[in-house]
């Protein structure tokens, strides 16, 4: 299930330096049972000092183990659950009242996890960070599939920067199979973050541009610019570059015009010079 994450880390300033303190791996929880659907709302916060960490998101209530919709929604009741993930297992206490629920949870750290982390190659993985990959649900399978992908450098704040996002692993797959050289995890944050998607970055390294990276693609997806325009004005202009590109689109040229100038025998005019003649009418 996709969820949309929220997180909210408040940093106690001490003689004018921030310190955020390390936060406990226990701490409070609610929930709103009356939202839409199988799902329910929950939030946890943790606080130590002037530090408060809050996670909200929403879960099918068939992960909460031990949790039935009767319990939420009776008058009012004792309840004791549990949220399990590869990295470890959240075990929750509270009462619940019609719907609204709260009490307070730990954090149990699964035994063999780190060892499996670093088998994956993901190398030292501190305790904050390993209840941080059980509130976003990386699985050692996730974790898997994203190292399989061959991106350069990838870490568990990487991993963390996907989940937090919405990227599904199926659109970093794309990305990474586009062809792109010395593909890195911001790259594809970078695109994320542009709208930009897999099929669009397929078919932009698919026309053939040499200068096919990142950025390029990135201000390409911004201006609009179809992946057909690109791939045609490549075929027909093979030293073509990304700021001609650019520059023929913002004008308004078609690719359809410059393939009619080429064919009409002026193969050799730059790129300005086409401008030119299109903003005075030429056919």
């Amino acid at each position: 299930m996709k969820r949309v994450l929220g997180f909210v880390l408040a940093a106690a300033l001490a003689a004018g330096t921030a310190a955020a303190e390390t936060l406990p791996s226990s701490g409070t929880w609610k929930i709103n049972n009356w939202v839409p659907g199988e799902s329910v709302q929950m939030s946890m916060t943790r606080t130590k000092g002037n530090s408060r960490w809050k996670h909200s998101t929403s879960y099918d209530l068939e992960e909460l183990k031990g949790l039935t919709r009767e319990q939420l929604r009776a008058m009012h009741g004792t309840v004791a659950f549990r949220l399990e993930r590869d990295p470890g297992t959240f075990v929750f206490e509270g009462t619940t009242t019609m719907g609204v629920g709260s009490g307070t949870f730990r954090f149990e750290a699964s035994p063999t996890f780190l060892a499996k982390m670093a088998e994956l190659g993901y190398g030292s993985v501190d305790d904050e960070a390993v209840m941080g990959m059980a509130m976003r649900d990386v699985s050692l399978d996730y974790a898997a599939e994203v190292k399989k992908l061959g991106l350069e450098q990838v870490g568990v704040e990487d991993l963390f920067a996907f989940r937090d996002r919405g990227i599904e692993l199926e659109t970093i797959r794309e990305f990474a199979s586009a062809g792109i050289p010395s593909l890195k995890s911001r790259d594809i944050i970078r695109l994320s973050d542009h709208g930009v998607n897999g099929r669009y970055v397929q078919g932009i390294a698919a026309s053939g541009l040499a200068e096919a990276g990142v950025e390029e693609i990135v201000r390409f997806h911004d201006r609009g610019i179809p992946t057909e325009f690109v791939l045609r004005l490549v075929e027909g202009r093979k030293a073509i570059s990304g700021e001609e590109i650019i520059r023929l689109h913002d004008h308004g040229v078609s690719a359809s015009y410059v393939a009619q100038v080429d064919a009409s025998g002026f193969k050799d005019l730059t790129v300005e010079q086409i401008i030119r003649l299109h903003e005075n009418g030429v056919d």
